[in-house]
């Protein structure tokens, strides 16, 4: 649920003592955060670790901290998935641990939407909300870019 580990970067920078592991299925985001977060931390890179993994698969650290944001963990489609990633989540930290998990929703949250914002010079973004079946909690997402110079 990495993507391009900016959260873990963040997370990093603020010190020697802070090391983060990012898990995530696609190599895309995560050779992009490698190139565009990560490279920036310099020798701070080494406290940070990108794991091509699935995110039930145990940590190489037990980590103190576990972090599922958005909606990634919406990707588990039925609530024995979704109990085996929890169980997953409870066996890997340390003993003293904690998992984050932050919730989606709201009023609206289920509704079709496009949203543009531009994110800089050049650039706008779009959150385009396609479907949501509220039986079974399925959604469709999509995430555009638009670029004035095409």
């Amino acid at each position: 649920f990495c993507g391009t580990a900016l959260t873990a970067t963040q997370w990093v920078k603020q010190g020697p003592r802070y090391t983060a592991e990012g898990y995530d299925l696609d190599p895309v985001p995560l050779d992009w955060g490698r190139r565009h977060h990560i490279a920036e931390l310099g020798r701070g890179a080494e406290r940070l670790t990108l794991v091509q993994a699935d995110v039930r698969q145990p940590s190489r650290v037990r980590p103190e901290m576990r972090c599922a944001q958005n909606f990634s963990y919406s990707v588990f489609h039925s609530r024995a998935e979704l109990m085996e990633y929890f169980h997953a989540v409870h066996a890997d930290l340390s003993d003293d641990g904690i998992f984050m998990l932050d919730l989606w929703g709201g009023l609206g949250a289920t509704d079709p939407v496009r949203e543009r914002r531009r994110i800089a010079r050049g650039v706008t973004y779009v959150w385009h909300q396609e479907s949501y079946r509220p039986v079974t909690g399925a959604i469709r997402c999509h995430i555009h870019f638009y670029f004035d110079d095409g």
